[in-house]
């Protein structure tokens, strides 16, 4: 019989036989939200999914997941991409305005932060060299003025696109304990995370009313949210 494996404490813990991974359901160490693999399945998927959910065990259905959040291993290897596997009915699960509000200004602190050093550095380089071939302060400062915008824009999409995708989140949310995802939790990937930071540019833009939408939206979703297919849910 195929071994089976379980993503366990940001862990691929296995081989372990059928029986095995019954008995740590019935003694309740891992639950129906805990992801598995074995030979013949295509990916990891949650223990309901598979088939030992359907075993004639009421110990097992008696495990009812409410909110778990997993590091998905890959095969035997485990991953660092977080799924959420969510009971929607507890009413804070999806982050509301306030709390991403207060993300957002801890995004602003430490983007300026950043940006204002690499932009201070390239300035003083940029001066340094063209000063050296001989050209004019007025040239350089244009020229340091267009590439300073440039930095802006492209800083911008690696610290609210690349960063975010990567990490399932920005610094300012994850600081907050908030975790973004795709609007069936699961991870959100760099190009989602890249789609919405360019729509939550587009939204915010007639005095932030597609932000304000999420204060409406039932799973506190804006509409950059809902172009992009994300939304924004607390790890606690």
């Amino acid at each position: 019989m195929a071994p089976w494996y379980l993503g366990i404490d940001n862990q691929s813990v296995g081989p372990l036989t059928r029986e095995d991974v019954l008995a740590r359901l019935r003694s309740g160490a891992v639950t129906l939200t805990t992801l598995a693999w074995c030979d013949g399945m295509e990916k990891w998927e949650p223990l309901s999914k598979t088939e030992l959910a359907d075993a004639d065990e009421p110990s097992v259905h008696a495990v009812h997941p409410s909110v778990d959040l997993h590091v998905v291993p890959a095969g035997p290897v485990v991953s660092l991409t977080v799924v959420a596997q969510a009971s929607v009915t507890r009413p804070d699960f999806f982050a509301g305005f306030v709390i991403r509000a207060v993300a957002l200004a801890v995004d602003g602190v430490l983007y300026l932060s950043f940006v204002t050093v690499l932009a201070i550095c390239f300035g003083v380089l940029l001066g340094v060299v063209m000063g050296a071939r001989g050209f004019e302060p007025d040239k350089i400062s244009k020229v340091a003025n267009f590439f300073a915008g440039i930095l802006l824009a492209g800083f911008g999409v690696f610290y609210f696109g690349i960063l975010q995708g990567v990490l399932g989140g920005s610094p300012g949310k994850l600081i907050c304990g908030l975790r973004l995802v795709q609007a069936d939790f699961t991870p959100v990937g760099v190009l989602r995370a890249t789609l919405r930071s360019f729509a939550f540019c587009v939204v915010a833009a007639p005095l932030g009313v597609g932000v304000l939408f999420l204060g409406l939206h039932p799973r506190k979703q804006g509409l950059h949210d809902l172009i992009a297919g994300t939304t924004v849910v607390t790890l606690a």
